[in-house]
């Protein structure tokens, strides 16, 4: 058996065995939680090659289309750089001794039998003892087999499809011979032995039986008089009396109350209060329900198309220079954030787009789900954060433009892209979307694959996932 040993050795220091031998399949090696061997480079791909054992000796097969020799052999005391690590290999040849045990086997009896032993690539997977000339039965890739091997003395082997069947020729004694085994007494060491741990026993027995268990008997203290409940039993009539006195004088002032609300039309104005109360009360907390779910919301202050710094295709969201055609045409519409300050208050939205036109932009808000995001890789959640939040112009862009065809759409998408080792987004795709618009969520994949973040830590990638909330303002 050949058993390859290296030595993973990074520049700044770090370093790991690893071991394994040619009864094992192919080991991948890369810095991913799926590969066999875990490289601990950073810069090492996910996977990076695979060590194997041939009948030459073992090799490497490396995974870079651009290695101009993938397939190494690897030798003694061998060494090569892969990404920024050095391996370190040392090749240690190892002989197995499978049947040494059935070498001990005991010979001398009056009883002959034959044992029959199988196994493959240095495995025993099946052993029997049978009488001699009997025949061995074993199935080989689906067929059962038959095999008759000469019994003798010493161990002869056949071979037959990659499994190897060695017999030999044992002496036992029968069965019977249990029957007719003489006990043996006891050596003088042994009986000394079971004397003192009986005398032992003894003593703990007896002194259980001697010492007196006494429990400690607790004083019972009075309790002081002061400590006392008295209980004071009242009579259920005279209970009654004082509930209907009660009762009798809180009438009047409830009478007092109704007939002053009755004499302007009290009693439907309070009806009207009660409704207006309950129908704001249902507001606000929609409000604190969507300020909950994301604390970053972003409402539009939009201005029509071709006045002031708006360009003709963002006239609702940030400040281009105007070109093209004239838009005077767009609805103007202003509006105020929307935050909530605890269950019960808030702020709310007021002038929401004043009037769209025909073939304008709708009013929305988007807001980012932060606590349903998932980064993994060299950046912090923070950086991503900050930097979608100076984005968010681009995505509410998206989502706008199609109010005016769907004034009624609104839900949730959630974004999926890989950032680079330089930080710029390198792949981008819809993981997860309630919101059903194909041109908003090709709009938004467009913007998202012109972002560029801080370099990640390594310049490893970064793989982020991120949810928006959609909601019109209309």
């Amino acid at each position: 058996m050949s058993v390859l040993i290296f030595k993973q050795v990074t520049e700044s220091g770090n370093s790991k065995v690893f071991r394994i031998d040619s009864k094992s399949t192919a080991k991948t090696f890369g810095c991913s939680r799926k590969a066999n061997l875990i490289s601990i480079d950073p810069l090492s791909d996910k996977f990076d090659g695979v060590f194997e054992h041939r009948e030459d000796g073992w090799h490497y097969v490396s995974f870079d289309i651009k290695n101009k020799t993938p397939d190494l052999k690897i030798k003694m005391d061998d060494s090569f750089q892969l990404a920024n690590s050095k391996l370190h290999f040392f090749v240690h040849e190892t002989k197995e001794h499978l049947y040494d045990d059935f070498s001990r086997l005991n010979t001398v009896g009056t009883a002959e039998r034959q044992v029959y032993v199988v196994s493959r690539n240095n495995r025993i997977l099946e052993t029997k003892v049978l009488p001699k000339n009997t025949g061995f039965s074993f199935a080989i890739h689906g067929k059962q087999n038959l095999f008759k091997i000469n019994a003798t003395t010493d161990w002869i082997s056949e071979l037959h499809d990659g499994f190897e069947i060695k017999s030999k020729l044992i002496q036992v004694d029968p069965l019977s011979h249990l029957n007719q085994t003489q006990n043996v007494g006891l050596s003088q060491k042994e009986k000394r032995t079971v004397a003192a741990t009986m005398a032992l026993c003894l003593l703990l027995v007896f002194t259980a039986f001697v010492i007196p268990n006494e429990t400690p008997l607790v004083a019972e203290k009075e309790l002081p008089k002061a400590a006392m409940n008295v209980v004071f039993k009242t009579d259920k009539k005279v209970r009654q009396a004082q509930q209907k006195k009660v009762q009798a004088q809180k009438a009047p002032a409830q009478a007092n109350k109704e007939v002053g609300g009755s004499a302007g039309g009290g009693r439907v104005s309070a009806l009207l209060k009660g409704a207006v109360g309950v129908r704001i009360s249902q507001l606000i907390g929609k409000v604190s329900a969507t300020d909950a779910r994301t604390a970053n919301v972003l409402v539009t202050t939009g201005a029509k198309a071709g006045e002031g710094a708006s360009g003709r295709a963002l006239a609702a969201v940030g400040k281009v220079e105007a070109s093209g055609r004239n838009w005077n045409g767009e609805s103007a519409g202003s509006g105020t954030g929307v935050s909530t300050a605890g269950i019960g208050g808030g702020k709310g939205t007021k002038g929401l787009g004043g009037g769209l036109g025909q073939g304008k932009t709708g009013s929305g808000g988007v807001g980012l789900i932060e606590e349903e995001s998932e980064v993994i890789g060299g950046l912090d959640r923070e950086i991503i954060a900050q930097y979608i939040k100076t984005q968010l112009g681009q995505i509410l862009y998206c989502y706008e433009r199609q109010l005016s065809a769907n004034p009624d759409l609104y839900g949730k998408v959630a974004v999926k892209f890989t950032i680079s080792g330089n930080g710029q987004v390198e792949t981008q795709s819809i993981n997860d979307t309630t919101l059903k618009s194909v041109p908003v969520e090709g709009c938004i994949l467009s913007k998202v694959a012109k972002w560029k973040f801080p370099e990640p830590r390594g310049g490893t990638k970064v793989l982020v996932t991120y949810p928006f909330l959609f909601k019109s303002t209309n």
